[in-house]
């Protein structure tokens, strides 16, 4: 009896390791990142920096249905708020500049609606480096000032999506991801007025190109 229960957990553990596919990709696509500003002179302002990102991932497939990914993603340098000379108020110059990187493990069910075709949806975790520049300029007074901050954040999210299988070990993902954040940094001016600014949310388009082996 020992010998066959010895037998059934070697070909368990067989079958579990020669179903298990690993993966390397990468890809591109569009991020909008949801951010709020609030100034002691100017108000409260709401909008999304928009940019292109880029990633770099790898990861697992168990079973062909259930995958396992870790990321890498990068936005590139994006405009938050921008107020020039000559707008309200006509005398100040002032703007807030936002750029990310994510740091992420996901798992995806896949379902497949044909040999190529597959739909798939899952969750993520990780974490999130935001980096942010705001500036400011008086031309009645000729002052200005600036401040750069970096903070890494927990994130999570969903995401859906479709992937084609290309050739036999060549694959292309179209996703799309929601990601929750808790960024708040308040800065305190010399001049004595604060800017606060908060990142709830951001959203992700992208595609990616993945090679299994």
């Amino acid at each position: 009896m020992k010998k066959q229960l010895s037998l059934l957990v070697i070909a368990s553990l067989s079958s579990s390791v020669y179903a298990t596919e690993f993966f390397i990709g990468a890809g591109g696509g569009y991020q909008g990142v949801k951010g709020e500003v609030s100034d002691s002179e100017f108000g409260t302002f709401s909008d999304n920096a928009k940019g292109g990102a880029f990633h770099i991932r790898a990861g697992l497939y168990l079973e062909d249905n259930h995958r396992f990914t870790a990321t890498i993603n990068h936005m590139v340098d994006s405009s938050l708020y921008r107020n020039r000379l000559n707008e309200e108020p006509e005398h100040v110059s002032s703007g807030v500049d936002l750029a990310q990187t994510e740091y992420l493990i996901s798992y995806d069910y896949l379902h497949a609606l044909t040999s190529d075709l597959s739909l798939f949806g899952g969750a993520t975790v990780g974490l999130v480096n935001n980096r942010v520049e705001m500036s400011i300029y008086n031309r009645d007074t000729g002052d200005g000032a600036s401040h750069k901050a970096s903070h890494t954040e927990f994130t999570y999210g969903l995401q859906v999506g479709a992937q084609y299988q290309i050739l036999d070990n060549l694959s292309a993902d179209l996703q799309y991801r929601h990601m929750f954040e808790s960024y708040d940094n308040t800065i305190n001016w010399e001049s004595g007025e604060t800017t606060k600014v908060s990142i709830p949310y951001n959203n992700q388009i992208s595609l990616s190109f993945d090679y299994r082996f």
